[in-house]
């Protein structure tokens, strides 16, 4: 059956019992995979929307992203499983598949800013190719390019930040830093609220371009949260913590921006 992924195994079961709501998808990596590879990425994505509908979850984008890098690994370029991707998790798989395939470039430290900067340009030129900018593929491709280029690991944000603003095209960079904002934001997520707390005023650098700060913010807001299991209250609390006052407020707006959206997109028999 599409909706349910096999029940309450125990594994999904110990994933579940986790107090953070982001640890619970972060635990579930595998399960997803496996589901892909032996069900197909819809088979997944309905799972995965089904934990929402069972309670178990507010928000599944992250399962979509694994739901994106297991099928990445299925098909021989990243268009084909671009492509492939079925809707659901607000396109996480279709986010994935770019993070994914940026991500796992093997570079060399000392060439990787030069090769990653025509990684981009050549992924920019085909997310062009694949629609018109209004419409949904060219935002999915470009948000999640925008993923890719901090999950590789090789640039700093401030590189990363550069890379998006390349083309010099407004719609493009904000796209971009939009992905490469939350994926920055996401790896602090994985520590305890404890942590998070102490390490939030660090998170998002000194931008001297107030863009840059808001979308920054704006990322972290959204990050606490899927942190919080969508309770705006706390993560709005949590935002008070940033420590610059007009970054707070974006924070806040990024919250309740993140509040929207959340709808079930997948094509399951339900």
């Amino acid at each position: 059956m599409l909706l349910d992924g096999g029940g309450n195994s125990d594994e999904e079961a110990l994933c579940l019992a986790l107090d953070v709501e982001y640890h619970r998808m972060l635990c579930l990596e595998d399960k997803v995979k496996r589901m892909v590879a032996t069900e197909g990425p819809l088979a997944a994505l309905c799972y995965s929307e089904s934990l929402i509908i069972r309670r178990a979850m507010t928000n599944c984008h992250l399962l979509g992203h694994y739901v994106g890098e297991a099928l990445l690994a299925l098909h021989d370029d990243w268009v084909a499983a671009f492509s492939a991707c079925p809707e659901g998790c607000q396109y996480g798989c279709h986010h994935g598949v770019l993070e994914g395939y940026v991500a796992q470039q093997a570079l060399r430290p000392d060439e990787a800013e030069v090769a990653i900067r025509g990684i981009a340009r050549e992924v920019a030129d085909i997310c062009d190719s694949l629609s018109a900018r209004d419409e949904p593929p060219w935002s999915r491709c470009v948000h999640g390019l925008g993923h890719g280029l901090v999950a590789s690991g090789y640039l700093s944000l401030e590189t990363v930040v550069s890379v998006c603003e390349g083309s010099g095209d407004t719609t493009f960079t904000v796209t971009c830093l939009g992905g490469a904002f939350m994926e920055w934001v996401d790896r602090y997520l994985e520590i305890s609220e404890e942590e998070l707390l102490e390490l939030t005023p660090q998170i998002c650098p000194e931008f001297e371009n107030w863009r840059h700060r808001q979308l920054c913010a704006s990322a972290v807001g959204e990050g606490f949260m899927w942190f919080t299991a969508m309770d705006t209250e706390r993560a709005q609390e949590m935002c008070g913590y940033v420590g610059d006052f007009q970054e707070g407020v974006w924070c806040r707006e990024g919250a309740r921006e993140a509040r929207t959206g959340r709808g079930l997109t997948a094509d399951c028999d339900r």
